[in-house]
């Protein structure tokens, strides 16, 4: 993709480019589901060091699609 292109689309903060495939932050929600519960904290309740560790690694991950989308904490995961 050209970057130019690139350029305009950061101008919409609901339109993610990935290998030339826009999806919304819905989109992306429903896609990140099944990873969200694979290694959320809760599921590691008897081994604090993955729970730790988890924990931290989505505070960064959902700092970045916050980045990436705006306010992706907003949408329902269920």
């Amino acid at each position: 993709m050209c970057p130019n292109t690139l350029r305009f689309l950061r101008n919409f903060p609901n339109v993610c480019v990935t290998q030339h495939c826009l999806f919304s932050a819905k989109e992306a929600a429903i896609a990140l589901r099944p990873f969200y519960f694979a290694v959320h904290p809760d599921r590691f309740a008897q081994e604090p060091d993955i729970q730790t560790r988890n924990e931290r690694a989505l505070q960064v991950f959902d700092y970045n699609l916050s980045v990436e989308f705006g306010n992706f904490k907003n949408l329902d995961f269920d």
